[in-house]
């Protein structure tokens, strides 16, 4: 195997950052804004990913007001934000060998423990509930994207897309409506990204937690 040039991950940060294109968020005009603080609490893989691609670091790390979290082991470098609805990621492909995304096989699962499919930038959200194809990541390259759970995608009476924050309460137009946001501190969300190489499907699953609130 190969590396890629190591990158920092506040250039990463950067990145995802500028690359996701503006969205119209549901209630984004609302007054009062609940700002969660999530942590990337587990990151775990199938023992062949282990054996085969060694220990996995994890890293936190922070520019501003935005935070990224880091999984780095043999196969790949991923850095992840946390959005209202979308959880952007840029994923770098360490190896000599392509590495694919099977978004088909990707999951989301809710504050609920529901599990859903997701779409990413290449899907429009009209098609977001077909069959996707893998992206594939070439040696040395890396794929900017992000995670999106289908079901909170909607359309309006006016054909205009929404996509619904999965942290919620979010926005409110009282601070009473807000106060709901408390409970989901503790509780969890993850991410199940399976990505092919040489022929082999290995399981690489996050789990966010939601470390506290601030209310207005």
């Amino acid at each position: 195997m190969t590396t890629t040039a190591p990158v920092r991950p506040t250039q990463l940060l950067r990145v995802i950052v500028t690359v996701v294109a503006p969205v119209v968020v549901a209630g984004c005009t609302s007054p009062f804004v609940a700002n969660y603080h999530v942590g990337l609490q587990t990151v775990e893989r199938d023992p062949q990913a282990q054996e085969r691609f060694g220990m996995a670091e994890v890293a936190e790390v922070s520019e501003g007001d935005s935070v990224a979290f880091v999984l780095e082991d043999g196969l790949v470098r991923l850095t992840w934000v946390v959005e209202e609805a979308r959880l952007p990621f840029v994923l770098e492909n360490k190896t000599d060998q392509p590495v694919r995304i099977i978004w088909n096989e990707a999951i989301f699962v809710d504050l609920n423990g529901a599990p859903h499919k997701v779409m990413h930038r290449d899907v429009r959200y009209g098609q977001r509930g077909e069959v996707h194809d893998p992206t594939t990541v070439d040696p040395g390259k890396a794929r900017e994207d992000y995670v999106l759970a289908i079901h909170l995608v909607y359309q309006t009476s006016d054909a205009s897309w929404h996509e619904e924050p999965f942290l919620t309460p979010s926005r409110r137009q009282s601070r009473e409506d807000l106060e709901p946001a408390r409970l989901n501190v503790g509780r969890s969300f993850v991410v199940v990204l399976p990505l092919e190489f040489e022929g082999e499907v290995h399981e690489y699953v996050f789990t966010f937690r939601v470390r506290s609130v601030d209310l207005p």
